[in-house]
């Protein structure tokens, strides 16, 4: 039986005798199996380690230390002072400038002089409508006296709060609701964008469920550019908020063949009433 195995190696031995120069060669690949193995067996050692929610606390700060400490760009410039502006500063008159970026995008805008003729200004877009009689609308609005009018005109106003239990039954009210009204807490007359920040009194769902957003903008509330806002009071707004909804038109798409379609994934009809405080 014994001869009949060593028969059996023989081809191959005779075969590893020919070959000499091979035999550093398999005997490299079996040391990087066995360090690879040891490699392997360091590595689930760290995993373990890493998973271990403890050692995870213990190891966040060494690794923020080294970031700290390293310097992977020495040759970089330093921070300057001041940063070029992505948007060009406007020349001449904001309104006009931020009117002629919202109707390029489908967008109405209606100056008025004050915030009486703001009010009036709404109702003539909602007797425009046809038959409103609900309006979903940010509970602090830049014009308070708006919700009295509301009333005396027989129109109702919803002020949609959809968390927790009372998610589904707010959102089934919310549904046939034709006009959402919201103010604007910035504006920037180089792209014609709104900035809509998010908190207590101030929903999204207005701004992004009903087919027509009215939005209201101060005068006062019009920058010329985003980096301007952000320099006075933008960062703290963003600090302070969960979210904020930069707004420019009416919503759009064109995923479809190429083809825009308004009104898709929001608002389809977007007017915003300009007005002097």
């Amino acid at each position: 039986m014994k001869d009949k195995l060593n028969q059996a190696r023989l081809p191959s031995q005779k075969w590893y005798n020919t070959v000499p120069f091979l035999t550093p060669c398999l005997i490299f690949f079996q040391c990087q199996i066995s360090r690879s193995n040891v490699q392997s067996s360091e590595s689930i050692k760290k995993a373990n380690i890493y998973m271990n929610p403890l050692e995870n606390r213990r190891a966040r700060p060494r690794i923020l230390d080294r970031l700290r400490a390293s310097e992977p760009f020495e040759d970089a410039p330093p921070r300057p002072a001041h940063y070029l502006p992505v948007t060009n500063t406007p020349d001449g008159d904001l309104v006009m400038r931020f009117t002629a970026e919202v109707e390029r995008l489908s967008g109405k805008v209606h100056t008025v002089s004050s915030s009486h003729a703001a009010i009036e200004a709404v109702f003539t877009i909602l007797n425009g409508l046809g038959n409103v009689s609900t309006v979903m609308a940010w509970a602090d609005l830049p014009i308070p006296e708006l919700l009295s009018t509301f009333a005396s005109r027989n129109v109702d106003v919803n002020f949609p709060k959809a968390r927790a239990a009372e998610r589904q039954a707010a959102l089934i009210r919310a549904e046939p609701i034709r006009v959402g009204l919201t103010g604007v807490d910035a504006a920037f007359a180089t792209t014609g964008t709104l900035a809509l920040v998010t908190n207590e009194r101030q929903g999204r769902l207005p701004s992004l469920l009903p087919p027509v957003h009215i939005a209201l903008l101060r005068r006062d509330r019009l920058y010329g550019r985003l980096e301007d806002w952000l320099s006075l009071e933008g960062r703290t707004a963003m600090l302070e908020s969960n979210s904020i909804a930069f707004i420019t038109g009416p919503s759009r798409t064109s995923d479809i063949e190429m083809q825009t379609i308004l009104g898709v994934h929001g608002p389809g009809v977007l007017h915003i009433i300009v007005f002097n405080v």
